[in-house]
């Protein structure tokens, strides 16, 4: 062994002791950013506990308050976004959590699950090449995401990017989940019909109800040389998906039997309903008129029709539209018709469900109890007591069977007649209305009448907007609280 002089002594120390200090130094720096997130997530803990309290208690109006706050203090902080963001959105506003959450991106919040709320709204508003952009963008980053990947996937078959859609099939790991098997197996074989093999590749790797619809769908055998038998399996493929939510994939076959028999009714059918329940009634308007085109008695062509018209607040094409199923309607479609009344409800046209209500009755009698639940509570909205005593009647047979919030309307109901006959309501009875369900708008709304024969001002307006900030669906008409002066 070579003896080191005393300047290579003095060096191999020097040496030792320099990467012993970067080494420290490094140490300390790794653990200052080890613990650097956990103080982050201590401080947002701190701060966050009063809104989680508020959201807990279903304070929604000093939540939002107080989330307003905490950004303009912390603009940087994701949380305060993300929860305001999902409050805004239980009360349906797209628009201002979309602005929000562009707001943060502006502030240089760095957080992926900010971009992913953003691309959900968008895809939500049919912006989907929009959508498809940021689905992107995050997918690159984590391939390994199931419900991204599937996103990505959905966004790629609306705007019928086949080739993009290739490319994706190409990458799908099948094993990262059940939902990601479903899709490689079902995207693949819709680009190669002829092999049926294709959706029964690793079955055991399904959930018990996905492996079933495959199997069933791989048992059609539809052979794409014989044309009729091709165009029917195709129809029961379209059929079998949206029967169980895959409503993009059932798009993506119903293109095909577009393509093969345009003139049809039951392909444009599918695809007009497809789009209005992706909130795009403009891409669904040439197939329900196509649809009609083909068979002008088409039931739920003239449904989809309606729904159409409410959209677009088209009220004198609407009237006449519904006169025409009424006509249509019969007692042999009672699932339809009481999808009619459904969709009056749905768009808060109260006037149309205690207009139709008894005719709908007549042709959907298994649909009894569900037409006196729609048809008082509009009653209920509108403050028609004479509807409200008739269908109080009829829910009044199911009482011992109610739900909490069927038994908030039928109490809320039950109540104002007896106050509107003079009757003394007990304490016990005020005391139970106020908790049957603390989240429904019924009792508040039968507490704002009784407040305002008492002549209590301020209760009235503490139940007034108490009533406001638990209507999500925004289904209190704004004639309630206009008091009338005879």
């Amino acid at each position: 062994m070579t003896k080191l002089s005393k300047t290579q002594t003095i060096l191999v120390t020097a040496f030792i002791s320099l990467n012993l200090v970067i080494f420290i130094t490094l140490f300390q720096t790794f653990e200052l950013d080890t613990q650097k997130p956990v103080e982050e997530e201590i401080v947002h803990t701190e701060l966050l506990e009063p809104v989680n309290q508020l959201l807990d208690e279903s304070k929604y109006n000093e939540a939002i308050a107080k989330l307003n706050e905490l950004i303009d203090a912390n603009p940087q902080l994701s949380e305060p976004y993300l929860l305001l963001k999902d409050v805004l959105l239980k009360y349906n506003k797209t628009t201002e959590a979309e602005a929000l959450l562009n707001k943060a991106i502006g502030n240089n919040v760095s957080d992926d699950r900010i971009l992913l709320a953003l691309a959900d709204i968008k895809y939500q508003k049919s912006d989907w090449a929009s959508a498809r952009d940021l689905y992107f963008l995050l997918y690159e980053k984590d391939p390994a995401n199931s419900s991204l990947v599937r996103k990505y996937a959905n966004s790629l078959i609306v705007l019928k990017e086949d080739d993009k859609l290739k490319e994706l099939l190409a990458k799908i790991d099948p094993y990262i989940s059940s939902e990601m098997r479903l899709y490689k197996n079902v995207l693949s074989y819709s680009f190669n019909t002829s092999e049926v093999e294709l959706l029964t590749i690793g079955l055991e790797d399904l959930e018990a109800e996905e492996a079933m619809m495959l199997e069933g769908i791989s048992n059609l055998r539809i052979d794409p040389s014989q044309n009729d038998s091709y165009i029917l399996g195709l129809s029961q493929i379209v059929y079998e998906l949206m029967k169980n939510s895959y409503l993009e994939l059932a798009l993506h076959f119903d293109r095909k039997l577009i393509d093969e028999n345009s003139f049809f009714e039951k392909p444009n059918l599918y695809a007009g309903s497809i789009f209005m329940q992706l909130n795009s009634p403009e891409h669904a308007e040439p197939h329900i008129l196509r649809c009609l085109k083909y068979n002008p008695e088409s039931i739920p062509c003239h449904i989809l029709m309606v729904e159409y018209y409410y959209d677009k607040a088209d009220q004198e094409n609407l009237s006449s539209e519904i006169t025409m199923l009424m006509d249509l309607l019969s007692t042999n479609s009672q699932d339809q018709v009481f999808a009619l009344l459904a969709i009056f409800d749905n768009n808060k046209d109260y006037a149309s469900v205690i207009k139709y209500a008894d005719d709908i009755l007549k042709k959907a009698p298994n649909y009894y109890r569900e037409i006196d639940f729609l048809a008082l509570k509009a009653a209920l909205l509108t403050k028609d007591m004479v509807n409200v005593e008739k269908y109080n009647k009829g829910v009044a047979q199911f009482e011992l069977v109610l739900t909490a919030s069927e038994r908030s309307l039928f109490l809320a109901s039950k109540y104002l007649l007896l106050q509107n006959q003079a009757d003394v309501l007990s304490s016990e009875q005020l005391e139970l209305i106020q908790n049957v369900d603390s989240l429904s708008i019924y009792p508040q709304l039968f507490l704002y009448s009784y407040y305002q024969k008492e002549g209590d001002a301020q209760m009235m307006e503490s139940i007034k907007l108490r009533a406001l900030e638990l209507d999500f669906y925004k289904e209190i008409p704004d004639s309630f609280f206009i008091d009338v002066i005879e």
